[in-house]
């Protein structure tokens, strides 16, 4: 998480915000840092349908469905980055 400073009040001044270059320096940190753990978070909806993703895994032909391929591509390219992913869906 990228801490933001908050207020700092000067008799002139009210500074809300870091700016621009504090906040490219921290997201360009965090993403070369190898220490923080990434994590992608997908809001899927009714695009995915839990009951029918257990059927798909409980059939014989479990990986020949399109959702199953999907989410096998995006497991591996997270797993490649090293970066969780969480998929919320109905």
């Amino acid at each position: 998480m990228v801490q933001l400073r908050g207020l700092v009040v000067s008799s002139k001044t009210l500074k809300i915000f870091p700016s621009e270059k504090e906040i490219d320096d921290a997201i360009k940190g965090a993403l070369t840092n190898q220490s923080w753990q990434r994590e992608v978070w997908i809001g899927a909806a009714r695009l995915l349908d839990r009951s029918d993703l257990e059927d798909d895994l409980r059939s014989p032909r479990a990986n020949s469905g399109r959702q199953m391929l999907y989410l096998d591509t995006l497991f591996t390219t997270c797993d490649r980055r090293s970066t969780g992913l969480r998929i919320y869906y109905h």
